[in-house]
């Protein structure tokens, strides 16, 4: 067995390892499997011990500039520069868990200015989705731009991703219309049907479906749209009607 098969033998087993029991691993074992896609075909054992010596910790290995780690026998500009690309990657994580609490989506008042930051441009339709926890905080909106000033389409794979990573509660959904009238029209309406549909299967609760102008909105959920909607896309009613028919 040569030196290549015994070196992927080790990465095999470590990287198994760090993925069935993590917290098992040390800071030099982490940081090793931190290199494999750095440096793919040398044994990057010796490397991280060293580094790890030399430092300290993992955390202050991926803190430290470009100077100091090449300082590090071993460490050249590629090593140095991968280190310092998952420490950046690391520090930005690390703020983004330590940022406040958003403000609620709760008051007509607070929706709409949200939606108005997100939409900014109201001579090209624009389509949003925005993802609420319980406490109906934002956590995450997605948005799709009409490019051709045509019809916007919503890009439902993107749509399923976001569901399964966030795990929402709630959904809300707004539209531009660069027609300058909040009025929605049949299309908006079907929209709307496919849209409860696609949140149901999720088990996510579309809260409202909003549409927005310039100077204008107008909001399924305040003009009592939204409970003719959920009767309409119900996906037990339409399941069990589906069953009745096969009967």
């Amino acid at each position: 067995m040569n030196d290549s098969q015994i070196h992927a033998g080790h990465r095999e087993r470590m990287i198994n390892r760090f993925l069935s029991y993590p917290e098992s691993l040390n800071d030099h074992e982490i940081l090793e499997i931190l290199l494999y896609n750095i440096v793919p075909r040398i044994d990057t054992n010796p490397l991280a011990h060293r580094l790890i010596r030399v430092f300290g910790s993992l955390a202050a290995v991926l803190s430290a500039t470009e100077k100091e780690l090449i300082t590090v026998e071993g460490v050249g500009r590629k090593v140095a520069s991968g280190l310092l690309v998952i420490g950046k990657v690391f520090n930005r994580v690390k703020e983004e868990k330590t940022k406040p609490a958003v403000e609620k989506w709760t008051n007509n008042y607070t929706i709409e200015m949200g939606l108005r930051k997100i939409i900014t441009d109201f001579n090209t339709e624009t389509f949003v989705m925005v993802l609420l926890n319980a406490k109906h905080e934002k956590i995450f909106h997605l948005e799709f731009e009409d490019k051709s000033k045509d019809s916007v389409t919503m890009d439902v794979p993107e749509v399923y991703s976001a569901f399964s990573i966030y795990k929402p509660s709630f959904a809300m959904v707004a539209h531009s219309h660069p027609s300058k009238v909040a009025r929605p029209s049949p299309q908006d309406d079907f929209t709307t049907y496919k849209l409860n549909l696609l949140c149901e299967i999720h088990n996510v609760k579309l809260a409202d479906h909003i549409i927005l102008t310039e100077t204008e909105k107008y909001s399924y959920f305040a003009n009592d749209r939204m409970e003719r909607v959920r009767n309409i896309s119900d996906l037990e009613k339409i399941l069990n009607q589906i069953e009745e028919n096969q009967k």
